[in-house]
């Protein structure tokens, strides 16, 4: 037989354990067949009389409450009219309010043995033979009913008695079938441990086997003595050798940790002179730069002094022509000269000297410009050669590159002076047919500022160098490699142009 948990669907704790046979009466009601032993409910509420027209009519029924949480999980029959379908204290579980639950936690049915409709009352008389034959009132005529009577109430009786029986039988079946269960689990435990304990034994004997066989090996060697002296022997002399072996092993590691000292001492020097040479091989790759820089110096500085001694050539004629013209006596102009208009032809030669004299003043202030920064640059390159090595340091080319800035800024700055006299005196034939009451205002000399800075930088091309340059001057322009683009050089001249 099957027995199971009855359990309270609301705080899921055991109400008792019973054998899995109910009587289910109507839909919602199950009563066990075989009564649980000591099951934990308690009744609650007042007792009251059961329905008319019901199973339970004549009988008192009162609430079964949980021991836990006080649900109310069914009915309880207090008291059953005589030979009622219902006994007393008979228990019926409301469906709504409990589960069952098999020993491993599985939810399991109901099992209905017998089935009750609530609506139907109950078939059996639940007067006694006495009350039938009062109410007849034919006592004497009818003897052979009221044996019949008595007869049913004897039956109802012994049914009863079987019931319980039968309930008790199951009870004692069930309580069998937990002992014999038991005792089966306790059968097997004791088959294991007699199975545990006659490996240990066999084990322990084993162990007595080798432990004899051992002590029998024992005896044999030490009744044995004449043998072991040879192994002696052979034993001595291997701890000796072995004793040398690992005083060379000693030695050879000592040696090794000295050679391994000096590999790492020459390693480290190694790794100083490659530092060394790497940083030799920058500077001398830092020198060819700044000779490639000097070598394209000295190359401007050329350009730049033939065009120095071009502009030289052209102020000293032009100053010479100017001269010319002053110092030459202009004849009195005759009356009818005095009022004639200047000639179309005078005004256009005079017109050319001068935008060609602005010109060359232009060009004259840009060469001096260019020369300023070379100067910048050069000492710029002095300062870099200055943190190389002293063998490496282009100190010559430098000293000469910079004595030749110094002289052809010193003689930018005197050609200047001297621009407008030659170039007047090299037009003074043509100025000298010119009016005397014609002047020309000299154009104004253009002073290159000098640089506010000072050289931070070891590269020749500086680019915030030439940009604080044309911050200076709006209209000079600068190309990527240093040099003055000649398109402001075109804007500067005929900016000058105009305002001569």
């Amino acid at each position: 037989m099957e027995l199971v948990y009855c359990n309270c669907k609301k705080c899921e704790s055991t109400i008792g354990l019973f054998v899995n046979l109910w009587t289910r009466i109507g839909k919602s009601y199950y009563s066990p067949i075989v009564d649980a032993e000591g099951p934990l409910i308690r009744p609650d509420g007042e007792v009251r009389a059961g329905e008319t027209g019901t199973l339970v009519e004549g009988c008192e029924l009162q609430d079964i409450v949980c021991a836990s949480c006080s649900n109310v999980v069914g009915l309880k029959c207090v008291e059953t009219p005589v030979n009622h379908v219902l006994h007393e204290d008979q228990i019926l579980f409301r469906l709504a309010s409990v589960e069952l639950l098999s020993r491993d936690g599985q939810e399991v049915e109901f099992t209905a043995k017998r089935v009750l409709d609530v609506k139907e009352p109950s078939k059996v008389n639940d007067r006694g033979p006495d009350a039938s034959t009062n109410s007849s009132g034919h006592n004497s005529a009818y003897p052979d009913l009221v044996d019949v009577f008595q007869l049913q109430a004897d039956l109802q009786g012994q049914r009863e008695d079987i019931n319980r029986i039968d309930s008790n039988g199951f009870r004692i079946l069930s309580a069998l079938d937990t002992r014999v269960s038991k005792i089966d689990d306790s059968v097997t435990k004791l088959k294991d441990t007699l199975s545990s304990a006659r490996r240990d034994i066999s084990d322990i004997q084993e162990d007595l086997t080798s432990l004899k066989d051992e002590v029998n090996t024992v005896k044999r060697t030490t009744q044995q003595h004449a043998p072991l002296g040879p192994l002696e022997r052979k034993l001595d002399t291997t701890i000796t050798t072995i004793q040398t072996v690992c005083q060379e092993v000693n030695a050879l590691q000592q040696n090794v940790g000295k050679e391994m000292s000096s590999l790492k001492s020459e390693l480290r020097q190694q790794k100083q002179d490659l530092e060394s040479l790497k940083t030799d091989l920058k500077g001398r790759e830092s020198a060819r730069d700044h000779a490639k820089d000097m070598a394209s110096l000295r190359a401007e500085m050329l350009q730049m002094r033939r065009q120095m001694d071009e502009m030289r050539a052209s102020a000293q004629a032009a100053e010479r022509e100017h001269k010319q013209i002053v110092t030459t006596p202009t004849p009195a102009p005759t009356p009818a000269l005095a009022l004639a208009p200047f000639p179309t032809r005078e005004l256009d030669i005079l017109t050319r000297n001068l935008a060609k004299i602005g010109n060359r003043a232009s060009q004259v202030e840009t060469l001096q410009m260019e020369l300023e920064i070379l100067k910048g640059r050069v000492e710029r390159a002095e300062a870099t050669s200055r943190q190389m090595p002293a063998d490496e340091r282009p100190t010559t080319q430098m000293r000469d590159v910079t004595a030749y800035a110094e002289t052809s800024t010193g003689r930018g700055k005197r050609s200047l002076s001297a621009f407008g006299a030659a170039h007047e005196s090299e037009s003074a034939p043509k100025r000298a047919e010119i009016s005397p009451s014609f002047s020309q205002k000299p154009a104004p000399a253009y002073q290159m500022p000098t640089p506010s800075w000072e050289p931070t930088s070891s590269t020749p091309r500086n680019r915030n160098i030439d940009q604080q340059l044309e911050s200076t001057d709006p209209t000079i322009r600068l190309t990527k490699s240093g040099k003055v683009d000649k398109r402001s050089q075109r804007t500067r001249k005929s900016a000058y142009g105009k305002k001569g």
